[in-house]
């Protein structure tokens, strides 16, 4: 009868022990069964270096708590940085608005004592002193032109913001360049306004620069 581990054969009169038929076919099986289920024997295969694999977990847990830590320091600065900046300039910004809208006013009652508003040569300074030869000229309509709180002076289009009939009056704002997000504008596209319809000018501001 054949041993279960293998078989023996003459060779040159020597008895070998050879493996069995049976125990070949077996370990064929069990090979194939393991190419075709890797993820099944995936358990027993990790388990056999337990320090490694412990150590590989440890510093994944170890990334993520520093990477929470990073993400949550990286926001309170933002945090701090915007509060301690929004002050002053949510400050100006407001301060210049008033401006622009007590210049939008000099111009409305300019226009409605003149007819028109001032044309890109007399600019805002014709609300201070009289252009020459103008009738119906009743100002000085401010005291003196004041700057941004950026120290720079308002700029002045004739013409609306659509192409109107009006008037544009602007602060270029923090960056100093006209047409850019933190632009201060105001002014309107109708017609200047009829003598009716004169506003009412509002105290003249002293210069902050």
């Amino acid at each position: 009868m054949t041993h279960a581990l293998g078989y023996c054969t003459p060779c040159s009169g020597i008895r070998r022990r050879e493996p069995s038929p049976w125990l070949v076919a077996g370990a064929i099986v069990g090979i194939a069964d393991v190419m075709k289920h890797p993820l099944d024997y995936a358990g027993p295969l990790t388990n056999a270096w337990p320090t490694a694999h412990g150590r590989l977990r440890e510093w994944l847990i170890w990334f993520a708590i520093g990477a929470v830590v990073a993400i949550g320091g990286v926001r309170v600065l933002a945090i701090v940085v915007t509060k301690f900046d929004s002050g002053p300039r949510d400050e100006r910004f407001g301060q210049t608005r008033a401006a622009v809208s007590n210049l939008s006013t000099a111009l409305d009652a300019f226009a409605a004592d003149t007819g028109r508003y001032p044309s890109d040569v007399e600019g805002l300074g014709a609300l201070c002193s009289r252009p020459a030869g103008l009738a119906g000229w009743k100002g000085p309509y401010l005291q003196q032109l004041t700057r941004d709180p950026w120290g720079r002076r308002y700029v002045y289009h004739l013409g609306g913001p659509s192409g109107g009939a009006g008037f544009r009056v602007l602060s270029m704002g923090r960056d100093g360049k006209e047409g850019t997000a933190d632009d201060v504008a105001g002014g309107s596209d109708a017609a200047p306004p009829g003598p009716s319809d004169r506003p009412t000018m509002p105290a003249q501001q002293t210069d902050p620069g």
